[in-house]
């Protein structure tokens, strides 16, 4: 980092506008709910392009919630998937003693061995150890689709807060055959799921797809029973979820307010003369006010973004813009968005 480039700083960015993005998400902790200290570990394998060091994740969870967490570039240089594994598990091992040790100055008693779950079997045999393979793998280190973050996310005890409520919803895991789902299906709808919407021309009907009529029912049984433990598991047939599945996710495209303003004026330029509706922001007009060129290029990049946005890098902008959850309406000033 003695000579930082501009892709040092667009992965920078991206840290920093992740962050922005979920101020309101925390970890819950549960009072009085008490479980085993569980690690999970992995690694990449030269990931660093640099010096092709590889990078070391793992997280501990205490009952429902994480509880520490790291993602380290490893200081040595390993010639294998294997040693990387193996020096990521002992950095893993490391933490877990140590954490052991504070839980028992706490007064905590915790006299079971620690678990530590890694995802390389030649690993896990050169460790001697035992640990069990994970379905999700490379988890702490490679890029996963949404569903499979969500997954992982709230399964680390990580929930959004809306109005004090915390907001979760059922549904069926697309990665199930189509007979398992059927059979969760059918017994969710036997113990007190109302699954009459997804019965011919009814509302939930379409589509017309077990997976989409499973996660209707499991959420209608998790909704009603979700006070009781498990009550979204359904044999691993389901997981909870912080995304309405009623609709599709909200975007929008805006400024990113640390850029200079000449060029976030060149990009608005460029906007509004390859499709953006920039008419709005004119003298007199609903979005004129704020009269700064971050606001008016927040308007002009979402609208060239509605209409773009089936192509890769529509809300790119050399790095002027980002994409947000969080409508930026403001006062008259609506910011259209394009399901």
């Amino acid at each position: 980092m003695e000579r930082p480039t501009e892709i040092h700083l667009n992965a920078a960015k991206k840290v920093i506008r992740y962050i922005k993005g979920t101020l309101d998400l925390g970890i819950l902790y549960n009072r009085g709910n008490e479980g085993n200290l569980v690690g999970f570990t992995d690694s990449d394998y030269a990931g660093d392009l640099d010096d092709r060091r590889s990078t070391s994740g793992y997280v501990f969870k205490l009952g429902k919630g994480a509880v520490a967490w790291a993602s380290k570039k490893q200081p040595i240089v390993t010639l294998s998937t294997i040693e990387a594994e193996f020096v990521a598990a002992a950095l893993c091992a490391c933490q877990a003693v140590w954490m052991k040790r504070l839980l028992k100055t706490l007064f905590y008693s915790h006299n079971e061995c620690i678990t530590l779950f890694c995802d390389n079997s030649s690993t896990i045999k050169l460790a001697k150890m035992q640990c069990y393979m994970v379905e999700t793998a490379d988890i702490m280190t490679k890029a996963l689709k949404l569903e499979s973050f969500e997954k992982l996310r709230v399964k680390l005890g990580i929930c959004r807060m809306q109005k004090g409520n915390i907001l979760r919803w059922c549904i069926a895991d697309e990665q199930m055959p189509d007979d398992v789902l059927r059979r969760a299906l059918n017994w969710a709808c036997s113990h007190g799921a109302d699954c009459r919407k997804i019965q011919p021309k009814q509302a939930c009907f379409w589509p017309n797809t077990v997976k989409a009529h499973a996660s209707y029912a499991f959420n209608s049984y998790y909704q009603r029973q979700k006070h009781k433990h498990n009550s979204c598991h359904f044999k691993s047939a389901a997981f909870v979820t912080e995304i309405n599945p009623k609709g599709n996710i909200l975007r929008w495209c805006i400024a990113d307010e640390q850029m200079p303003d000449d060029v976030l004026q060149r990009a608005l330029d460029w906007a509004c003369s390859h499709g953006a509706d920039c008419r709005k922001i004119q003298p007199k007009q609903p979005c004129f006010w704020p009269n700064t060129v971050k606001a008016h290029a927040s308007y002009a990049f979402n609208s060239y973004y509605q209409r773009q946005k089936h192509k890769h890098n529509s809300c790119h902008f050399k790095s002027a813009a980002f994409v947000t959850e969080v409508n930026p309406s403001h006062g008259s000033c609506r910011f259209e968005v394009i399901p």
